[in-house]
């Protein structure tokens, strides 16, 4: 394999360019007077940003969020169009020129989240947000109960669901969990076993009533055995000789497994046949191959049919990455080193440091084939980004998006896609197969 050329991605290309205008209806402590977004989007021409919530802003997941700064810096530096999303968290930025970056900011007590998409084009739609397990709130003080008829040789039970476990034994004909989410419905998964602690069937109870003191009946089980698939990688290549193999059961709300093993490779092939418990609404299969010395890993992606008996993944020709990449504050910049050649839809830089008390993350999407990343923003922006006296840490990771052939396609795609395709593909929403090159920092953990 030979070494990447990478090019720069200067992010701003020169701070200063132009006539720099204070932000309109820019919120948390922003000016505001001049330069403000449409309300009506024209296709062609304009920039529409969606804005949903992150985890750190205390709504429920999927929530769109009103209020967010909405910041373009135009190709050479100066500063574009901005706005601040309404109440259905969307901004409309006129005149954003090809080549831009439009940069969302975050705020949250002692915290900021900052995501920057940069060669955006006009037309394109960019969402920002994140997806997330929705934080236990304070719940009610009901029950649910649940009746079922046991099934054969079952005596102990665990149970789960999206708030909790429990584990429940002496062959009994109903249990009860306790409402902790604040919900209304709930989806229980029950892993039944013999009195030797073997399984003996899986039952799921779906969207089950939960807002007080309820009662519900299980009425299937799925009988065990354990379902068995072998997941395969197939097409590596001669300097790899060994990966890591897996595959993973989910049930929506309630239950995620998985299973994986180290395994040699014979002829660029290896496979691991993976015990998992039937019943799920679905299998994801992975993957993660161990780089070259001196480089990181890759890892892949894919969701099967839940009785699916074989998942095969295919090792994906994109380049690898260096461990680690370099993170200088002082020269404004990020870089690192890649080895081979290949296709991918996107470099995503993830940096954080603190300022005082505040912590701060900034999330980075770029076109393929850059090996640095410099930035010089605006005075605007630049109060939210490091500082040349800054400690900054983070990683690097290239993306391989399934739904994506190009960093065209994948500005269409959802942040919490881009930025970690290992959770869209758990949460079901991505199905085709995904890689992921990581620069052996720590950070985005495929399973």
């Amino acid at each position: 394999m030979r070494r990447f050329a990478g090019v720069a991605s200067v992010l701003f290309a020169c701070a200063g360019c132009g006539k720099v205008h204070d932000l309109t209806d820019a919120s948390n402590g922003i000016d505001a007077k001049s330069v403000d977004a449409n309300t009506t989007a024209d296709a062609t021409t304009d920039v529409v940003v969606t804005t949903y919530s992150r985890q750190a802003s205390g709504h429920k997941n999927g929530t769109l969020e009103a209020g967010i700064s909405v910041i373009s810096v135009q190709p050479n530096g100066s500063l574009g169009p901005t706005g601040t999303t309404d109440a259905n968290g969307q901004a409309i930025l006129t005149g954003v020129q090809a080549g831009a970056t439009v940069t969302a900011i975050y705020p949250s007590t002692g915290s900021f989240k900052i995501v920057t998409m940069a060669g955006v084009k006009p037309g394109d739609h960019l969402t920002f947000g994140e997806r997330y397990t929705d934080d236990p709130g304070t719940g009610g003080t009901g029950t649910l109960t649940i009746n079922f008829t046991p099934p054969p040789n079952a005596v102990n039970y665990d149970v789960y669901w999206k708030c909790g476990s429990q584990s429940v034994q002496s062959a009994p004909t109903s249990f009860s969990i306790a409402e902790t989410c604040g919900a209304t419905t709930v989806t229980v998964f029950v892993i039944a076993s013999d009195a030797n602690f073997q399984v003996v069937a899986t039952g799921v109870l779906k969207d089950a009533p939960f807002n007080g003191d309820q009662t519900a009946t299980l009425t299937n089980w799925t009988v065990a055995p354990e379902l068995q698939i072998a997941t395969q990688v197939t097409g590596v290549g001669a300097d790899v000789t060994n990966a890591d193999l897996g595959a993973g059961t989910i049930v929506d709300d309630a239950y995620q497994f998985s299973r994986w093993n180290f395994v040699q490779l014979a002829s660029g092939t290896g496979s691991y046949t993976v015990p998992l418990l039937p019943g799920s609404d679905r299998i994801d299969v992975f993957s993660e191959l161990h780089g070259p010395q001196g480089f990181g890993r890759q890892e892949m992606y894919k969701a099967v049919a839940p009785d699916a008996t074989t998942g095969t993944l295919t090792a994906p020709a994109m380049p690898w990455l260096g461990a680690p990449s370099t993170f200088d504050a002082a020269s404004q910049k990020v870089s690192w080193t890649t080895m081979g050649t290949g296709t991918y839809d996107t470099a995503v830089v993830e940096l954080n440091w603190t300022k005082g008390n505040d912590i701060y993350d900034w999330t980075i999407s770029i076109a393929p084939g850059a090996s640095e990343v410099t930035w010089s923003p605006p005075t605007e922006l630049a109060q939210y980004l490091p500082g040349t006296t800054d400690t900054i840490n983070g990683t690097v990771m290239l993306v391989d998006l399934s739904t994506a052939t190009s960093h065209d396609e994948l500005r269409a795609a959802p942040e919490w896609q881009w930025s970690c395709p290992a959770c869209a593909t758990r949460t079901g929403e991505l199905t085709g197969q995904s890689n992921v090159s990581f620069d052996g920092a720590e950070g985005n953990p495929g399973f």
